[in-house]
């Protein structure tokens, strides 16, 4: 059980996303991805991987750039990205 919020991991359901966030943001390599490490997150280039959604996406409060040109989602746009 985490001992704090941050130690917290969020649920990423699109397995493809998930690899990716692993692959690049997973720091203390435990297959997962916490509030801690989502929250270090500045920019995400997941062009060209065929996403059909990016929930979870929205734990990334520091996220400046984010390229999804290629994505085809079926989900509306995280409320993070509404203003």
């Amino acid at each position: 059980m985490p001992r704090n919020i941050y130690e917290k991991n969020i649920y990423i359901p699109n397995p493809k996303f998930k690899a990716y966030l692993l692959e690049h943001f997973d720091r203390d390599n435990d297959g997962e991805i916490s509030v801690k490490e989502a929250q270090t997150v500045r920019s995400i280039n997941c062009n060209r991987l065929s996403l059909f959604d990016i929930d979870g996406i929205d734990q990334s409060t520091r996220l400046e750039f984010l390229n999804c040109n290629t994505v085809s989602l079926s989900k509306p746009t995280p409320t993070i990205f509404k203003k």
